[in-house]
């Protein structure tokens, strides 16, 4: 991630500071819940933090099922170590949590990171095992070691232990823990620009799971070709390749891919054309049937706008309602049922640090809630102002929950466990 272009200004900063809610006097919690299922408990929330450099550990933060907080890192607390630089993605499979990182060197090559994937107990966090850029390399070149490792990886699924599907800025690969090999999947792979912005590159803004199949979106600045289309990629166990995909917009800019209900929905948005010095496309949601790989509705979106929020996805998607941002610190629903759209607030109000949304909101299955993680302002010390505000969104205006402040780091995501059920 680029940290908005200040990030070799920023200095190794302690970013865990400690935290005050709304809701009061807060502890640590680590496993809060019915003290059966621990840190998999479905009701809980992780926040990835990258860290404050390129080179410089990420973190967890935990929200517990009782409204706690995490104020320390529950992995470095439970394992004694720290996970790798710039992490940026978990996924919940079998038991274990699946942890991405960027990457687990320094510049001049020593480590202070597990590695770039870890494989957490799922309930304890206990390191169970981890994998660096030794082992997670491909055979691609003989000639240019830079084609036979992962480039800043952002995206993690896991089918199972021999299908984890990672997404890098050159496209996909696949990892099998057992035999330690890794593959990158024909038709994904995109050399130049390293892969940021050619049409047909693999975008950052979503990787769902949906009846034991993987979905990435696909897409770029320039027009479209039959041979790198904007929509959707599928893959499957034991992927070599793309299994199908799917055309969404020739015209458009990929910002969004979710899941929920059994659909996919992709979110396309209106973007400059520089080279054509035009603007092009639309603001729009596809509701696609992942076993027909068809778009089974559209949906216009009139009010608000579904911009790119970096690299996560511009929408989150709880039954009927779909949820938006549009960059900003305020909050829009649009109901796929009567096709209304409603501003339920702007964040901001609730309190005045909460000036600049980093990354997109979540909606929790869990209890409905939206959650939100933001900055002070985009400079060299702006991310040190921070909350995770939580927002009940059952009627048609924003009602605050809890308000966590000074916790996140370069937040990268949002992971509710519930969302792996």
């Amino acid at each position: 991630m680029k940290k908005y272009g200040f990030k070799f200004m920023l200095l190794s900063t302690l970013c865990l500071a400690a935290c005050s809610t709304d809701k009061g006097e807060d502890t640590p919690g680590p496993g809060a819940g019915d003290g059966k299922t621990g840190y998999a408990d479905p009701q809980g929330v992780f926040i990835v933090n990258e860290g404050p450099d390129v080179y410089a550990c990420g973190s967890l933060v935990y929200l517990a099922p009782d409204g706690t907080a995490s104020e320390s890192d529950p992995y470095e607390a439970v394992n004694h170590s720290r996970m790798g630089y710039m992490a940026q993605d978990m996924y919940l499979y079998g038991g274990n949590y699946y942890l991405l990182c960027q990457n687990e060197v320094y510049k001049d090559g020593t480590s202070e990171g597990d590695g770039q994937l870890i494989v957490v107990n799922a309930e304890t966090l206990t390191k169970v095992a981890a994998y660096d850029a030794d082992v997670l390399r491909t055979d691609m070149s003989q000639t240019d070691e830079d084609e036979n490792i992962l480039g800043d990886p952002t995206n993690v699924v896991v089918l199972d232990e021999h299908n984890v599907f990672i997404r890098d800025n050159r496209g996909m690969v696949r990892f099998d823990c057992s035999t330690k090999q890794m593959i990158r999947l024909e038709g994904t792979y995109r050399w130049a620009n390293n892969g940021g912005n050619l049409a047909g590159c693999l975008h950052p803004q979503g990787m769902v799971v949906v009846n034991d199949r993987v979905y990435v979106a696909a897409g770029g600045w320039s027009m479209a070709t039959p041979e790198a289309r904007f929509g959707i990629y599928e893959f499957t166990r034991g992927a070599t390749g793309i299994n199908r995909q799917l055309s969404i917009s020739n015209s458009s800019k990929i910002s969004g891919l979710c899941a929920d209900g059994g659909y996919l929905w992709v979110a396309t948005t209106i973007y400059e054309d520089l080279i054509g010095g035009t603007t092009r496309g639309e603001n729009a949601i596809y509701k696609v049937d992942p076993e027909t790989l068809t778009i089974v509705d559209t949906y216009p979106i009139r009010k608000g706008d579904l911009s790119l929020t970096d690299r996560t996805s511009a929408i989150t998607v709880l039954g009927d309602n779909i949820y938006y941002t549009g960059g900003t610190t305020s909050i829009y629903r649009f109901n796929t049922a009567d096709n209304t759209t409603t501003l339920l607030g702007d964040a901001s109000t609730f309190d005045p640090d909460a000036r600049v949304l980093y990354n997109n909101i979540v909606v929790n299955p869990a209890n409905g809630y939206i959650y939100m993680t933001t900055i002070g302002e985009y400079s060299s010390t702006g991310y040190t102002t921070n909350n995770i505000l939580v927002f009940d969104v059952s009627g048609d205006q924003l009602q605050l929950v809890a308000n966590y402040k000074g916790l996140t780091c370069f937040p990268a995501g949002i992971v509710c466990v519930s969302r792996f059920e």
